[in-house]
């Protein structure tokens, strides 16, 4: 017998009943750290949209069927995704796994939609939100055409729960200083977003679960992010700066030049870089071109190049990689720029720490 798959936004307060905390959104919540959202596994790679997809999506959700039609064609393609699948089932036979995302929305977020794609692969019945109804998503032969009936006896359900003006559950329980502060810095409040039980197997007794048990169900080490585990655990290294000009050291770790032009009066011999030449992340010619190290536009320069990083496949692969990096060594971003304060490296640093849920200094 299983127990409940849960979805919560990640603002929430994480409680004892969420079981396994499972992030399928692609980016990092801003503002918020690894302790705080208290995850057992980030399967951003796994179950998160596509850059490229999500790019797509941006803001507007009257896009949104037609987004989470092509999200669950992306989930169907993902040989990564499918296991992810068989290792989800795997931890309901021992307790509750929440699925974690980040939009406001309570209907229209990445998790209601893998939630639904997770019950199709098992062959249950998926829960279906109003908007599935009224999109070519319910039509005959779609992904929900046997669906459309239970989807409004989903939304009756839902209706008896008091909501506020944005339809997100009114159960705001207080909140620790960490995640309101984390809302605010993400531009979006925290509301209550817990859910109903929607699975109708669950059993009474959970079984024990031992450090050994849930190294057989996750045999990927690591990519695991234990609850309870800080910042400082799983990265014993950091994030640094450096001007191309000033000599290595040995402690610069994996060299990175983060700038699109090579700097002048250096040779690849001086430079000492690390081959990382697969990850296409400095800002592009147009947007250096018009920034001009100007620091008056500096702040609309990061502005658009976090926008450019967060819809780039290769940005968030070369996030991933940072990450992994970390635990071995330090990874330092060259730049070839006089000024220290206002440059490319130190916007693509500062969007690294929150990929990957470090505290920005």
């Amino acid at each position: 017998m299983l127990h409940e798959l849960r979805i919560k936004r990640v603002y929430d307060h994480p409680s004892p009943d969420d079981g396994y905390r499972i992030l399928v959104d692609r980016a990092w919540p801003r503002g918020l750290s690894r302790e705080t959202a208290d995850l057992y596994y980030r399967a951003n790679r796994e179950l998160g949209p596509s850059a490229e997809l999500k790019a797509f999506l941006g803001h507007t959700r009257p896009n949104f069927p037609v987004f989470a039609e092509r999200y669950v064609d992306e989930l169907d393609s993902r040989p990564e995704a499918h296991e992810m699948a068989r290792k989800i089932r795997e931890l309901l036979e021992h307790d509750n796994v929440t699925l974690v995302y980040i939009s406001r929305h309570p209907t229209k977020n990445t998790a209601v939609i893998v939630r639904n794609w997770l019950y199709r692969q098992w062959g249950m019945r998926p829960q279906l939100p109003v908007w599935y109804t009224t999109t070519g998503l319910d039509a005959p032969g779609s992904h929900a055409s046997e669906d459309a009936n239970h989807a409004g006896r989903t939304d009756r359900a839902n209706a008896s729960t008091p909501t506020d003006e944005q339809g997100d559950s009114m159960d705001t329980n207080e909140r620790n200083d960490d995640l309101a502060k984390a809302a605010r810095i993400a531009d979006e409040p925290v509301v209550g977003a817990s859910d109903n039980p929607r699975m109708t197997v669950r059993t009474e007794e959970k079984a024990a679960e031992t450090a050994d048990e849930e190294r057989r169900l996750f045999r990927e080490g690591d990519k695991i992010e234990r609850r309870g585990g800080t910042v400082e655990s799983e990265y014993p290294h950091s994030i640094r700066i450096k001007r191309i000009y000033e000599e290595p050291a040995a402690d610069d770790g994996a060299r990175i030049l983060v700038d699109r032009l090579w700097p002048r009066g250096v040779s690849r011999e001086k430079a000492q870089l690390t081959d990382w030449s697969d990850y296409e992340v400095p800002p592009t010619a147009e947007l250096r071109k018009w920034f001009g190290h100007d620091p008056a536009k500096f702040a609309e320069f990061r502005k658009r190049y976090v926008a450019e990083l967060d819809a780039s496949g290769d940005a968030h692969d070369f996030a991933d990689k940072v990450g992994k990096t970390l635990r071995d060594e330090n990874v330092t971003l060259l730049y070839a720029a006089k000024d220290t304060v206002h440059n490319g490296a130190v916007v693509l640093r500062d969007w690294l720490d929150g990929q990957l849920g470090i505290a920005t200094k």
